[in-house]
């Protein structure tokens, strides 16, 4: 965001917002609220390398390293792992909030930007993968967005292909790989963090993902208790420029 919202923005952001909180409710998912900024050390072990590389850092009065929250899903597995503990069978958790990463700027993202995402805690395999991917479409319909796509990989199998082609994939390399990829074999899936299904939400006039999500099932052990776990998150301020862009 970075910037001062008029009452019309306001206004927009808050009814776009309010609809998908409405459609996540309906399917089962409870608001969960975290912390803007909390001490570094209790955060850090979750966080992708990228995310740690990218966040604000600071000390407070007592000369403890804090850090402004570059992700909200690391923060959920720590309460899963933490005041949840003992708490079994599924979690279905929602969340809306800022979120600020000091990363290189692309269209729709700035340093401090909305995320509105879920989050499912405890259900493994392809039953917890197809609930995710279903709320990722429903709320960019229910948003009104039109001509969107969904694109999908798979992080484990990528994991399983031979050294050589994992590491020609990632420089993009097609020679040394010695065949054309597949479209699923090109999203940029981090496979220290992700452990299967990983996708991206876009519209393919756009050069922005709206948003995206995954499988981390590695991710609660972190934090005390071992669940499988699958998410996804939305850039409000994305959301808003496809949809302007798609009125015209």
């Amino acid at each position: 965001m970075n910037k001062d919202l008029l009452p019309p923005e306001i206004a927009m952001r808050r009814e776009i917002l309010q609809k998908i909180a409405t459609l996540l409710e309906r399917a089962g998912y409870a608001e969960i609220v975290t912390p803007t900024f909390e001490e570094y050390d209790r955060l850090s072990a979750g966080l992708p390398e990228h995310l740690k590389s990218a966040a604000y850092r600071f000390f407070d009065h007592r000369g403890v390293q804090m850090i402004l929250r570059p992700d909200i899903t690391t923060q959920i597995a720590r309460v899963a792992g933490t005041r949840l503990r003992k708490q079994n069978g599924p979690l279905r958790f929602y969340y809306s909030g800022d979120v600020y990463r000091a990363a290189q700027l692309e269209i729709g993202q700035n340093q401090q930007f909305h995320q509105i995402g879920v989050e499912l805690l405890g259900v493994s395999g392809a039953r917890g993968d197809q609930e995710i991917l279903k709320l990722a479409e429903n709320v960019l319909r229910t948003i009104g967005l039109k001509n969107y796509r969904i694109e999908q990989t798979n992080a484990g199998q990528i994991q399983r292909l031979p050294a050589k082609q994992r590491q020609a994939l990632q420089r993009q390399d097609f020679v040394a790989l010695g065949r054309l990829p597949r479209l699923s074999e090109l999203l940029p899936v981090d496979l220290d963090y992700y452990t299967g299904l990983y996708f991206e939400c876009f519209v393919p006039e756009m050069g922005y993902i709206l948003g995206s999500g995954g499988r981390y099932d590695n991710l609660c052990a972190v934090f005390g208790r071992q669940r499988p776990a699958v998410g996804c998150a939305f850039n409000l301020d994305k959301l808003l420029l496809a949809l302007a862009a798609q009125r015209g």
